[in-house]
């Protein structure tokens, strides 16, 4: 509606918009010609009384552009590293329902039961100190059906729920990635390196198999 009303603020902004698009001029080219709109907008704003809504951005640190700029060079922001990370997971993302909050440890045998309440306690403070821990890896084994993915998809919900990259996977669907990677079919390779975390369940099944042994160590040993 405002820009209806104000013919020649919508002219800027299209004249903003082809110059965010404009890639036939350099990097600061591009950037002065913005400033420059910049201006004239808000020159035209204070002129005709007019109060602009403020730009909401996703990512407060790049705002958005997925770039960020250290030491005069340009390097791509946590968010874009997040982004790319949660495509490359095609689909295994954890069970947002299996989290802290609803974790019940009555269905637990009663002699099980204080064990368990000691591993919920370490998970709980681990993830509220993640990154500074003491030990960096957890493994959780033991028979099916003891709440071992749970506890995953608990540790991989927290850590989300406070901005941090995890990359979810089940064994079979890293095999795959791990395969296509080795024959140049597939790369997202990266993402289970950049991952400010890497959780995979059911991990060990790759034990009949050298080729994986390897691949996974290397992963671990990279991380």
């Amino acid at each position: 509606a405002l820009l209806d009303a104000h013919s020649a603020l919508a002219k800027l902004f299209a004249k903003r918009r082809d110059a965010v698009c404009d890639f036939s001029c350099g990097k600061d080219v591009r950037k002065q010609k913005l400033l420059s709109i910049d201006n004239e907008i808000s020159q035209y704003a204070a002129q005709n009384n007019i109060s602009l809504p403020t730009i909401k951005y996703q990512c407060d640190i790049c705002s958005d552009t997925g770039l960020v700029e250290t030491n005069g060079k340009a390097e791509r922001c946590v968010c874009f590293t997040k982004r790319l990370i949660e495509l490359s997971s095609d689909g295994c993302y954890a069970n947002t329902h299996q989290n802290f909050d609803t974790f019940d440890l009555s269905v637990f045998d009663a002699d099980n039961q204080p064990f368990i309440e000691k591993v919920l306690s370490y998970s709980r403070d681990y993830c509220a100190k993640f990154p500074c821990v003491k030990r960096k890896n957890i493994v959780f084994s033991g028979r099916t059906g003891t709440g071992k993915t749970f506890f995953l998809n608990c540790i991989c919900c927290a850590l989300r729920s406070r901005g941090f990259s995890v990359v979810f996977i089940t064994a079979g669907r890293l095999f795959e990635i791990l395969r296509k990677y080795a024959f140049s079919e597939e790369n997202n390779f990266d993402s289970l390196l950049q991952a400010d975390m890497l959780i995979i369940d059911d991990l060990g099944t790759e034990r009949d198999s050298k080729f994986m042994q390897e691949m996974v160590y290397n992963i671990i040993d990279s991380r």
